[in-house]
């Protein structure tokens, strides 16, 4: 932990995954608005947790500065949200931004926001997609720090994927499912937790350490690819239900239930 910012083996992997699952989702929502000229013609984007933007401990880029190098090089139109609830912490993220090459102000499509998730998402939703239907596409960014907020704000988005104007909004969440399952007595299990989105089709990448650090993509497309290059599978594939399921349960409860068909690894 760096001034507040977590850090550990796994974020310069984070990091670098996280870049590719961008690239790979602004590069399909480039090709499908090019062929679907009814939709809203930009790229909508909600970094909820967005944090300084570079890593407090050695001057890296972080989520939102990443994000704006790859939208601008997909060269899409967008209208993105970085959102984050600590005053300190904001005034770096705003830094940052005024001193990337070319920022400007909100009207060049990147808005960075002091205020806490819940009204601050619905706040930016109503005033950009003020439309209810679902011809807007785009992603929600959570990567939260552990703790008992993190069901509550997946409660939350949840509710917010509900919302007609969502319906082709992706979610994208980075946790620890070992940190989800110690913290039982507050929430529920991550297929619970994700049980109340409005997302059809879930997508896994492979856990990594103890801690068993994982990216999970909710969307309502039914061809989303597989990105096995990094290991982002399909829950509904046979790798993907084997990684699904070693997040969703304990050593314990598997045991506890018994052998599983999808039991390929401890």
């Amino acid at each position: 932990m760096s001034d507040g910012y977590g850090s550990g083996d796994y974020t310069p992997l984070k990091v670098e995954h996280y870049r590719d699952l961008i690239h790979l989702h602004l590069e399909l929502v480039r090709v499908i608005l090019a062929r679907q000229h009814w939709m809203s013609q930009r790229y909508y984007y909600f970094d909820v947790t967005a944090g300084p933007g570079l890593h407090p401990a050695d001057g890296s880029l972080q989520a939102p500065l990443i994000f704006r190098q790859e939208v601008e090089w997909v060269e899409l139109p967008r209208q993105a949200f970085f959102i984050e609830r600590d005053p300190a912490t904001f005034v770096q993220l705003r830094r940052h931004f005024e001193g990337a090459s070319g920022w400007q102000s909100a009207s060049d499509g990147f808005e960075c926001i002091n205020a806490d998730l819940n009204p601050a998402l619905l706040e930016c939703m109503a005033r950009c997609m003020p439309r209810s239907k679902g011809d807007y596409l785009g992603l929600v960014y959570y990567d939260p720090k552990p703790g008992k907020e993190v069901f509550e704000a997946m409660r939350f988005l949840a509710e917010v994927s509900r919302r007609p104007n969502m319906e082709r909004i992706d979610f994208l969440f980075y946790v620890s499912a070992t940190d989800v399952k110690r913290m039982r007595e507050w929430g529920q299990t991550l297929d619970q937790t994700l049980a109340p989105f409005a997302k059809k089709h879930w997508l896994i990448r492979k856990p990594f350490g103890a801690h068993q650090w994982t990216f999970i993509l909710g969307t309502n497309w039914a061809d989303f690819p597989a990105y096995k290059r990094i290991d982002f599978h399909r829950k509904d594939s046979d790798q993907g239900r084997t990684l699904f399921d070693r997040i969703n349960l304990t050593a314990g409860e598997r045991k506890q239930r018994g052998p599983s068909l999808f039991d390929g690894q401890p």
